[in-house]
C-alpha cells in the first residue's frame, strides 16, 4: 500500500469516525429533549387532573351545601314556602349539570380516576333527589317529615366532610408520573374518552 492509498484510507476513516460521532452526539441529544417533553407533559397532566378534581370537589360542596341549608331552613322555620322550592329545585339542577361537566372533565384526562370518582357524583345526584322528594312532602307538615329532613341533612353533611379526604387520597394512591410518561410516549395518545355510554348515575 502505497503512502497516497494510505492518508486516503486513514482520511475516510476519520470522516467516517467523524459522522458516527455527530450521529451518536445528535441521538443522544435528541433522547434528552424526547425526555425533557414527557417529563413536561407528564407534570402537565397531573396538573390538569388536580384542577379537574378541584373543580369537581368544588361543585359537589355547592350541592351539599345547599341541600343542608335548605333541610336546616325547614326544621328550624318549621316551613318549606313554594318559592324556596323552586329556588332549590334551580339550585339542583344546575348543580347536577355542574358534576356531571366536571365529572367529564375528569373522564377525558383520565379514565381510571373518572371510574373511582363516579360513585360520589352518582351520590350525591342520589342525595339530591331523596333531598327534594323530602322537602316537597314536608310542604304540607314539616312536623311528619322532621326526621327525615334531619337524615337529608346529615347525609349531606357527611357527604361534603369526606369528599375533599377522599379526592385527595384519589389523587395519592392514583396512577404513578412513570404511567404518566409512559402514555405522553404515545405519539397517538389522545382524549380518554368511557366506552360506555355516559351515564354518570349509572
Amino acid at each position: 500500500m502505497n503512502q497516497s492509498i494510505a492518508v486516503l484510507l486513514g482520511a475516510l476513516i476519520g470522516g467516517l469516525v467523524g459522522l458516527l460521532g455527530s450521529y451518536l452526539t445528535s441521538s443522544r441529544q435528541a433522547k434528552l429533549e424526547r425526555e425533557r417533553w414527557r417529563q413536561a407533559r407528564a407534570d402537565s397532566l397531573t396538573g390538569e387532573v388536580a384542577k379537574a378534581l378541584g373543580e369537581l370537589t368544588t361543585v359537589l360542596a355547592s350541592l351539599s351545601h345547599s341541600m343542608m341549608w335548605a333541610t336546616y331552613r325547614a326544621l328550624r322555620t318549621n316551613d318549606v314556602p313554594p318559592r324556596a322550592l323552586e329556588a332549590f329545585e334551580a339550585e339542583l339542577h344546575m348543580g347536577v349539570a355542574e358534576a356531571v361537566s366536571a365529572q367529564m372533565r375528569v373522564a377525558t384526562l383520565d379514565r381510571q380516576l373518572y371510574e373511582r370518582i363516579t360513585p360520589r357524583v352518582s351520590l350525591i345526584i342520589r342525595l339530591a333527589g331523596d333531598t327534594f322528594d323530602v322537602l316537597v312532602a314536608a310542604g304540607a307538615d314539616v312536623s311528619a317529615y322532621r326526621e327525615g329532613l334531619q337524615n337529608q341533612n346529615r347525609q349531606a353533611l357527611d357527604f361534603v366532610k369526606a369528599v375533599p379526604g377522599d379526592f385527595a387520597e384519589l389523587l395519592r394512591s392514583g396512577r404513578s408520573l412513570e404511567a404518566l410518561r409512559s402514555e405522553t410516549s404515545k405519539s397517538d395518545r389522545g382524549v380518554v374518552i368511557p366506552d360506555a355510554a355516559f351515564l354518570p348515575w349509572a
